[in-house]
């Protein structure tokens, strides 16, 4: 069966580079194409906009999967939703205007300690973002959430996230998931399989072997 040409899109998580988990996708798959967008410093319409014009300029035989981390997990959530496409959530921030209140102000990229800022409107298109997005293409997001993440709200994961194609909860993953080589197989599936049937029950299960 041939394989799909992919286009495979990194969102990075919020005060992140995202250039750990990009290197590693680029590892993984060296003959396709992989993007980094990162979120910060960047209004939520600003990286909408910036991800469907990524889609646009695809080529015609490419295939966009998304895979995003913490908040670029909620980016590809929405744009699941926003362009019929796979998403691959990583320790997801579903309600992130929740969870960012308190960084309201001047923040710093880890890696680089590059400061940008993040206003209360920012916060609140993340809300109008989630309220009008999200809710109709669980099928094809494939959900991966480390059980050793104190930091996220799994009660969010379980409501929002209802019967993903794939949700695979990982022992000994923490926050940062920062080993992500769990993900390949799966993307190689995308490459070789048809869009996903939404009577098909759900694959769910604990992944102990992170190496």
């Amino acid at each position: 069966m041939k394989k799909r040409e992919l286009l495979l899109v990194n969102i990075a998580g919020f005060a992140s580079s995202g250039n750990n988990k990009t290197k590693q996708l680029e590892k993984m798959f060296p003959n396709v194409q992989v993007k980094n967008v990162t979120t910060s410093g960047k209004t939520p319409t600003a990286v909408i906009d910036e991800l469907l014009e990524i889609c646009n300029n695809k080529r015609d035989a490419q295939m966009v999967v998304f895979i995003g981390s913490l908040l670029g997990g909620f980016y590809a959530y929405i744009m699941a939703d926003l362009v019929d496409t796979y998403s691959i959530l990583i320790n997801p921030s579903l309600r992130p205007w929740i969870t960012l209140t308190g960084k309201i102000g001047t923040n710093k990229i880890y890696e680089t300690a590059k400061e940008f800022e993040l206003t209360s409107n920012d916060i609140s298109d993340l809300k109008n973002m989630a309220d009008k997005y999200g809710r109709n293409r669980n099928h094809q997001l494939m959900l991966f959430v480390g059980l050793d993440d104190n930091r996220i709200n799994f009660d969010d994961i379980d409501e929002l996230v209802n019967k993903p194609m794939v949700d695979c909860r990982v022992a000994n993953a923490d926050h940062q998931f920062s080993n992500i080589s769990i993900i390949k197989p799966f993307i190689e599936q995308i490459q070789l399989r048809g869009t996903y049937n939404e009577t098909d029950e759900p694959l769910e299960f604990i992944w102990d072997d992170m190496d």
